[in-house]
């Protein structure tokens, strides 16, 4: 049986097939031609790994994150990132590191953390004086904080899998996340020595304060999701449900967002 997985799995990698799904195709013809195991089992198996409440909090987290940057939170997280750290050295790089270290408190996800930030952070850095290839190698190795620091996705996906507590999953990312964003911002230190990046003044403590008033609304979030689930308020799927339900809220009421654009991101 183990002869017959390797080799279906080399094959169907070598046939240019996702490794993903080769991994589950290659189970599969190992299953069928051993024979001890019914077919019938897989597809059982297959409902009852996804048919988890604690997973319905993955698309929760990610609908909130969209929610919240429809209503332009990530804005107010560039503001309050560039006061803080936009005239060290590399300018809106460290700004991208620190922007998706936020907005990763919400989505929890690298995708929606790299579509976010990466759509407003590349133009601008590519205007002061990265290379395009240098603006999309930022955003995309700070785009991984978003699986790391909590409410991370994947340790909802471990978790649930496991049987550990996601609440002790989501405090042990919080030092891993921020140890990596501090590497990325030597990194982008490093590479901000290169004339020509432009950096920004330092803030005044006003405008620190002044910004700091504006995101106010997007630090909430994670707060909430993860004060809630530490200290056994609510579940994951629960906090889940309150991060969307705050994120609509504030985007319908505080930023008037319409109601269609809110109905189209739910659906």
């Amino acid at each position: 049986m183990v002869i017959t997985l390797v080799v279906a799995l080399i094959l169907l990698i070598c046939l240019g097939m996702p490794i993903a799904f080769s991994m589950g195709l290659a189970a599969v013809i190992a299953l069928a031609f051993d024979g001890s195991v019914p077919l019938m089992v897989l597809p059982q198996k297959m409902y009852s790994s996804l048919d988890s409440f604690p997973l319905l909090a993955i698309p929760l987290f990610i609908l909130a994150g969209s929610l919240m940057n429809i209503s332009g939170i990530t804005d107010k997280l560039v503001l309050l990132s560039r006061s803080l750290v936009g005239h060290m050295r590399g300018g809106l790089g460290q700004v991208t590191v620190l922007t998706s270290v936020l907005f990763s408190t919400i989505s929890g996800s690298a995708a929606a953390s790299a579509a976010a930030v990466g759509s407003m952070m590349i133009p601008q850095m590519k205007e002061d004086g990265y290379r395009a290839e240098d603006a999309a190698v930022i955003t995309a190795a700070s785009a991984i904080l978003g699986p790391v620091i909590p409410p991370s996705v994947v340790m909802v996906i471990y978790g649930s899998m496991t049987g550990l507590s996601i609440g002790t999953l989501f405090l042990a990312g919080v030092g891993p996340g921020l140890l990596i964003a501090a590497i990325l911002m030597v990194g982008v230190y490093i590479l901000g020595s290169r004339a020509g990046i432009r950096t920004y003044p330092r803030a005044k403590l006003v405008e620190i304060f002044q910004a700091l008033i504006k995101a106010i609304p997007a630090l909430i979030m994670p707060a909430i999701i993860v004060g809630g689930i530490i200290s056994g308020i609510f579940t994951t799927t629960e906090a889940g449900v309150i991060a969307v339900a705050y994120a609509a809220v504030y985007a319908m009421i505080v930023k008037r967002a319409p109601l269609s654009l809110i109905v189209s991101n739910v659906s």
